[in-house]
């Protein structure tokens, strides 16, 4: 079954060793390893975005076992206010399961309730089946960013994608 909810703190070995399993087989998204003895960083983070501001962590599981994350973050400048940049993450096994569409719809819901109007997130020009679900939910590609990422000796672009958002 699954669920999806917005982190709470006690939640911060589990979302540490999604986005670790992320970063280690995911070649379509950008993360940092968490190092394990930052948990409390982790779960400090966590207690921030729960505090019911802009942003916050949403994290899907499959039977008590995490799937999948999207997380916002943002400018805190008070012209960008109402503006989030949104990162999402579904570990291989659980892709194409609907978990993606559901954390973007659960996302937008929040993000309204919050005063949030423009949604938007980078991704890879190569990551194909991404792009075809933002695509689906309403985002545009606004622009291209050549050579943004270096990975090894290849250099990658991204697309920048958004979505501005009304109550229905």
């Amino acid at each position: 079954m699954l669920t999806i909810r917005q982190a709470a703190p006690e939640d911060a070995p589990a979302v540490a060793a999604l986005l670790n399993e992320l970063a280690a087989t995911t070649g379509q998204m950008v993360i940092v390893p968490i190092d394990p003895s930052r948990l409390g960083a982790v779960a400090e983070n966590l207690r921030r975005l729960a505090s019911g501001g802009q942003h916050f962590l949403l994290l899907a599981s499959l039977d008590d076992t995490a799937a999948g994350f999207l997380m916002t973050s943002g400018e805190s400048h008070p012209d960008r206010r109402g503006v989030i940049e949104i990162d999402l993450g579904i570990l291989e096994p659980h892709r194409g399961r609907g978990i993606g569409r559901r954390l973007l719809r659960e996302a937008e819901t929040l993000a309204l309730a919050r005063g949030v109007h423009r949604m938007q997130l980078r991704v890879l020009t190569g990551n194909v089946r991404a792009i075809g679900l933002y695509l689906k939910e309403g985002y545009r590609v606004e622009g291209l960013m050549e050579q943004v990422l270096r990975r090894g000796d290849a250099l990658e672009s991204q697309y920048m994608m958004a979505k501005i958002i009304r109550p229905s």
